[in-house]
């Protein structure tokens, strides 16, 4: 098939210059952008192990007491004002309905107030039922630690 000038109609047989140009930036193009390097990952700095917050022997103390259900030894660290006194009769409540809750594991421990005069350590557990249902919700264990030595200040119910 050839046409004017003895020159082929279908572009797709024996292209021109110009669309054998273009063809060929595509390519290299193509090419190019395959064959360069990607930049490497400069290595970022992990940051080292944070050294988990152990509990002091004060929140063990109260732990083992509500484990136990001992209201009598819970009520020195119910103090007016806190929340411990709403959440001790709480638990205590759901004892005599027949739906004790035990302190389960511990979770985690912060620091809370770093900038302030007096900053003080909040210890979380888990929450369990006695009887194996789920409890939605943890204790929570507000200790201020100074010269060595653990005061509870306070400790409540954590959940929604």
């Amino acid at each position: 098939m050839l046409g004017l000038g003895d020159r082929p109609m279908c572009l797709c047989v024996q292209p021109d210059s110009m669309s054998m140009r273009i063809i060929c930036l595509i390519l290299v193009l193509f090419a190019t952008s395959c064959a360069t390097e990607k930049p490497t990952a400069t290595a970022v700095p992990r940051p080292a192990p944070r050294r988990v917050e152990t509990p002091p022997e004060a929140c063990d103390i109260l732990v083992s007491a509500i484990n136990r259900g001992d209201w009598a030894a819970l009520k020195p660290w119910t103090k007016p004002g806190t929340s411990s006194n709403e959440t001790v009769q709480a638990w205590e409540d759901a004892a005599k309905a027949g739906n004790p809750v035990k302190v389960g594991r511990f979770l985690n421990g912060q620091t809370v107030g770093k900038a302030s005069k007096k900053p003080y350590k909040l210890y979380s557990y888990s929450l369990e039922n006695k009887d194996g249902t789920v409890n939605p919700h943890w204790l929570q264990i507000k200790v201020r630690e100074e010269d060595g030595e653990a005061e509870i200040v306070d400790f409540w119910n954590f959940g929604w």
